[in-house]
């Protein structure tokens, strides 16, 4: 797209030579979504896939004191919720 050229300190058009206005080109970028093909768990078959962690059961030795130096370590807020189990 063709847009006429500003000057950056009067915000008005630049002139050239012969007094026209200057045009410069302008590339312009709207963002979209690209379609892609999606699946579901279900559509799949193989070996599970490994876990990168358990569940957390049990009971931690000095938890209270466990747990406030992962609340001063992280700037994540940090909640304990029962899960009701």
């Amino acid at each position: 797209m063709e847009e006429e050229k500003l000057d950056p300190d009067t915000k008005l058009p630049m002139l050239d030579e012969n007094g026209k206005v200057i045009t410069e080109e302008k590339e312009i970028k709207i963002p979209m979504f690209k379609p892609v093909t999606v699946f579901d768990i279900s559509q799949t078959d193989g070996k599970p896939l490994p876990t990168l962690a358990e569940a957390p059961v049990g009971n931690v030795q000095n938890y209270d004191v466990f747990l406030e130096a992962l609340r001063r370590s992280t700037p994540m807020p940090i909640v304990r919720k029962e899960t009701g189990t």
